[in-house]
């Protein structure tokens, strides 16, 4: 299990790091050639547009799993140790049912841009496939935040656990 979510989160980096690069390229080429040649691709802004939704619910599922997500940590630091555990656990059980919530409700979308056959403007692609990374990107998210719940859930147990 360890061995299949270690290559899945490579694989989430991977993934990224091309995307990014991809749309970099893209956009570079599009100045480039608008600027030094007075040709504009009419479906970069659009497509751009739909690779930037992909990036920002990938990047957001990596920034679950590595703990880089903004936070206020004022109120919980200066509360004592088990108030700010229990906190951090609920806030996390809390991130995770909601971003269970979009998923739900973006599959519902998705499932309706796919029964009427929605397609997008510039360059045709159905709409369905637009949005889908919404829901699957925020039941990763889900999963990742419930993790980390768990994980602080038992943490004082595999503390103990690896001191005795």
């Amino acid at each position: 299990m360890r061995r299949a979510l270690k290559i899945f989160n490579r694989l989430e980096e991977l993934t990224l790091t091309i995307t990014l690069l991809g749309l970099a390229s893209v956009a570079f080429v599009q100045v480039c050639t608008r600027y030094l040649l007075g040709i504009s691709f009419d479906w970069f802004e659009e497509g751009g547009r739909y690779v930037g939704i992909f990036v920002t619910f990938l990047g957001a599922s990596i920034g679950v799993r590595r703990g880089i997500h903004f936070s206020m940590e004022l109120f919980l630091n200066a509360l004592p140790e088990k108030p700010a555990r229990v906190l951090r656990i609920a806030v996390a059980f809390f991130s995770s049912a909601c971003f269970a919530m979009v998923a739900w409700y973006g599959i519902e979308v998705v499932m309706r841009n796919h029964k009427f056959g929605v397609t997008s403007a510039s360059i045709g692609a159905p709409m369905w496939l637009v949005y889908l990374p919404i829901p699957v990107f925020s039941l990763v998210i889900a999963l990742r935040f419930l993790g980390v719940g768990v994980g602080k859930l038992f943490e004082k147990q595999l503390e103990e656990r690896s001191q005795g």
